[in-house]
């Protein structure tokens, strides 16, 4: 499924059906065509000793009965597609595929790779657990060498053999880490940046101008550094003069509430907790005047007692800044807004 416009879209763990949140993300580009029909006819092709191909065979992760069973029938057999473009130098791509065996056993392996007709990009091989799974492989092109003509390949694996047995659907191949998954059809297809945003009267109803206290549980999307400054929440006047922000912050893996403004100047001094893997984590901040603390799973950073409040605040973007960019890029799995500020102990035992 894909998100409806102004309906939150919550994601669920394709292996164990377990909610992983409110998802909230930048805009992404499938550069796979016919991506959820993977098949032997264009833009899909086989090559080297060709695969058993049967479209259609079981439900796919969207319950949608479009996944394909493909049976490798050596260790060169494989299902290719043609990229048509050439990717950008020193740029990361990330390749996924939707991915089960049809029996639990040994005939549970597979390799996807990107080929660049001359010499192989980058692959990854992985031996399958029972039931749906997501298998994706991160990499970056060189700065200088030719990369003319790409083929996205779902293959055996070149040690096997035997003839693995797998069902395949959703094939992608996007720019940066491994983002959610956008159907294609005949042409390549981009999804909408994700924009949550509480206004109006219904912000009026629950900010209060002079304390808050804010929580939210949330999961990153991805593990390692930030690759930009994705927003769990931001509280401002439509700009950058007020603002109440949480953020992770560039090129590492902390979390912090740095840059509480009022009228453009910045009020705290910076804290930060770090959280460097997809695990849900807890975290809280409170404020009012000259009173600022912030932390995550029990941990409470050092107070901040030279506050000034924001003013003109009148808005919230969830998972996103003001100016409806810095997406969290991951999941908001609960947000709770207190208008007063909330005890220290009451603080940590949110968080714990």
């Amino acid at each position: 499924m894909q998100p409806s416009a102004n309906v939150p879209f919550i994601e669920y763990d394709p292996a164990t059906g377990s909610a992983l949140g409110w998802r909230i993300w930048d805009a992404v580009t499938n550069l796979v065509r016919q991506s959820g029909a993977i098949s032997l006819s264009l833009p899909w092709q086989a090559t080297g000793t060709a695969p058993s191909v049967t479209t259609n065979a079981i439900a796919a992760p969207d319950n949608s009965m479009t996944a394909t069973r493909v049976t490798f029938a050596a260790a060169d057999s494989r299902i290719i597609q043609g990229l048509g473009f050439n990717p950008a130098r020193n740029t990361t791509y990330t390749a996924s595929v939707f991915a089960r065996p049809v029996t639990t056993g040994t005939l549970n392996k597979v390799r996807i790779a990107v080929y660049d007709g001359a010499s192989q990009i980058n692959s990854d091989d992985f031996t399958l657990s029972p039931g749906w799974q997501r298998i994706s492989f991160t990499f970056t092109t060189s700065a200088t060498a030719p990369t003319l003509d790409p083929t996205f390949q779902v293959r055996n694996q070149f040690s096997a053999s035997v003839a693995n047995d797998v069902y395949l659907w959703g094939a992608q191949l996007n720019t940066g880490l491994l983002a959610p998954y956008v159907p294609t059809g005949a042409l390549t297809a981009s999804s909408t940046a994700d924009v949550a945003s509480i206004t109006g009267a219904a912000f009026s109803g629950i900010y209060n101008a002079s304390a808050l206290t804010v929580y939210a549980e949330v999961a990153r999307g991805y593990s390692g550094n930030f690759q930009s400054y994705p927003n769990i929440y931001q509280f401002s006047d439509g700009t950058s003069s007020n603002t109440i922000p949480m953020y992770g912050v560039l090129g590492n893996s902390q979390i912090t509430n740095y840059d509480i403004k009022s009228g453009g100047v910045a009020q705290n001094d910076y804290v930060q907790r770090s959280h460097s893997t997809p695990a849900p984590f807890k975290a809280v901040q409170a404020l009012a005047a000259n009173d600022s603390i912030f932390g995550t799973d029990g941990v409470l950073t050092t107070q901040d007692t030279t506050i000034t409040m924001p003013v003109g605040i009148n808005q919230m973007r969830i998972g996103s800044s003001f100016s409806v960019g810095s997406q969290w890029n991951g999941y908001i799995r609960e947000l709770a807004i207190f208008k007063s500020r909330r005890p220290n102990a009451n603080l940590q035992s949110m968080t714990q």
